[in-house]
């Protein structure tokens, strides 16, 4: 594994060569991306556009209005009429990046293993999961088919498919992100997330979207180590984390260190989660049962539709505000 090649990202690219890599990239998608059953939409060369993204490839998660096409949310048939660009899709396109198309996700965003009907594939091995929900977006990245990708995280949708395709994936801090023009699965809950080839293009995106803005960071400068998390994993990665996180103390935030996580927490979550993933989306599975929802997560949404949306008026109070990245430079996998 340490002898593949590792492509390059972004920011390391000369301004000669950006031209260049955004052209390999439109026909990477719809070649090598259509193979690995990611893309779902391919969107015309609109111009070249000035600023600090200029001409970065990106794709969405088709669960996003972007102005282009009518989006499915991972489903068989539209779900959405084609509206104007979703807050983040517009700030990335007045920045400068190139939409280049969409990516498939898993039905109603609604499943983390990234089974999709399309079959979307690992690159790096057919038979391994993708991870979902946000499947395509961490697939065209590390497969070369772009720069960077937009996702969602409600429960682990940027961080699981970051994880199983080897690729830099961040879970925004909720409400840092306007939502606005994004499928809603469960709202207490929905973050907007990003996926690249470094974390020096996720600062990049970053800085592109609030420049100096200190009321984007200014309340968010303490920050908590689950140091249980840490003695579960290898030593390499621990490292690699601590690394990151004397970055983050450097920088004036406060860390604190805890031990446990308590497991009421969790259930809390899952609960808001399924209770309101019912409640956002009871209509339409009753509506249209028979071409909806395919997949086996989406049936048992459907089972919770009653019991779960009942649950959900009480309310738990259980609110996430957490900021997780995975840091993993992707390698060159099979699709070269």
């Amino acid at each position: 594994m340490s002898s593949l090649a590792h492509f390059s990202d972004w920011s390391s690219l000369p301004d000669h060569d950006r031209l260049v890599a955004l052209k390999q990239c439109r026909k990477r998608l719809g070649s090598i991306g259509r193979r690995l059953n990611a893309v779902e939409h391919e969107f015309p060369d609109d111009g070249w556009r000035r600023g600090p993204l200029a001409g970065m490839p990106y794709v969405a998660k088709d669960m996003f209005a972007t102005g282009r096409s009518r989006p499915s949310w991972g489903c068989s048939a539209p779900q959405a009429a084609a509206q104007p660009p979703a807050w983040i899709v517009d700030q990335l396109d007045r920045a400068g990046a190139c939409l280049i198309g969409t990516a498939t996700m898993t039905e109603l965003a609604y499943e983390p293993s990234g089974i999709t009907r399309r079959g979307a594939l690992n690159p790096w091995r057919a038979e391994a999961i993708a991870g979902g929900s946000s499947t395509g977006s961490a697939i065209l990245v590390a497969s070369g088919c772009c720069f960077a990708a937009l996702g969602s995280d409600t429960g682990g949708s940027v961080r699981i498919p970051a994880h199983c395709c080897g690729v830099t994936g961040l879970k925004t801090t909720y409400g840092i992100i306007p939502p606005d023009g994004a499928m809603s699965l469960a709202p207490s809950l929905d973050t907007i997330g990003f996926f690249a080839r470094s974390a020096a293009d996720i600062a990049l995106l970053w800085r592109s979207i609030f420049g100096n803005d200190e009321r984007a960071v200014a309340k968010y400068m303490k920050a908590c180590v689950l140091e249980d998390a840490f003695a579960a994993s290898d030593a390499q990665i621990v490292q690699l984390c601590r690394n990151a996180v004397a970055v983050l103390a450097e920088g004036g935030m406060t860390i604190e260190a805890r031990h446990g996580f308590p497991e009421q927490a969790d259930q809390y979550a899952l609960l808001v989660l399924q209770a309101e993933a019912a409640r956002e989306h009871r209509d339409r599975v009753d509506r249209e049962s028979t071409r909806l929802c395919e997949s086996a997560s989406a049936r048992a949404l459907r089972s919770r539709t009653n019991s779960s949306a009942k649950r959900s008026r009480r309310g738990t109070g259980c609110r996430a505000n957490s900021c997780l990245i995975s840091l993993a430079r992707p390698r060159s996998p099979c699709f070269r």
